[in-house]
């Protein structure tokens, strides 16, 4: 009876497996390039509306699907690092300074529209020498970054001031933070770790 059962399944899924030879019906589409820089990050808000970002301080949107881009002004030339875009008007980004000499300024830059892309503000994160991976926002005031040696710090007013979270005292709690994402208020993740030798999840149940 098992073997009946078994045979008639594994029948039905041999037949009901799609062709993987034939033909795609909508293939990926190699879109017009919208500069000759690198990109490497990308948000989109719906079908149509996305920004793009990569080498020297790229960032260019579309608002047709990718079909015509806008080039952006962030003012700076240094990589663009993380893009993250709240709805139409708010989106922040990150860059930073790699460290020169022992005179000269490094660490991350925070970039921050509010009208969509039309106009980026960038300064000097307040935290000095440090490095930004990631940046997310629940709201137009609260928001996270996280990057290099278990940076994670949160903002309450549009970023103009940052407070370090408070993380258990692991020695895990020390390793880089690549990417945060909540799905609330109150629960959130973020991921990272060290090369190939440690791999770290955080998580927040109570707002960080």
């Amino acid at each position: 009876m098992v073997r009946r059962v078994t045979f008639t399944v594994s029948l039905i899924l041999l037949f009901s497996l799609p062709n993987l030879n034939a033909t795609v019906p909508n293939p990926w589409r190699i879109l017009s390039r919208p500069t000759t820089r690198d990109l490497t990050k990308l948000f989109f808000l719906d079908s149509l509306t996305g920004f793009v970002a990569g080498r020297q301080g790229t960032i260019v949107k579309t608002t047709d699907g990718g079909i015509t881009w806008l080039p952006q002004t962030p003012n700076i030339n240094t990589d663009i690092i993380n893009v993250f875009m709240l709805n139409g008007r708010y989106g922040w980004a990150l860059s930073y300074v790699s460290f020169v000499d022992t005179t000269a300024w490094y660490g991350a830059i925070f970039l921050k529209t509010t009208n969509g892309g039309e106009t980026w503000l960038n300064e000097q994160f307040p935290v000095k020498e440090i490095y930004l991976n990631s940046v997310r926002f629940l709201d137009s005031l609260h928001g996270w970054v996280g990057g290099q040696s278990g940076a994670l710090l949160e903002t309450s007013d549009g970023g103009t001031s940052w407070q370090p979270a408070v993380v258990d005292s692991s020695f895990f709690a020390n390793l880089k933070i690549s990417r945060i994402r909540f799905y609330s208020p109150s629960y959130g993740f973020a991921v990272g770790g060290l090369l190939d030798l440690s791999g770290v999840v955080w998580r927040t149940t109570n707002g960080g």
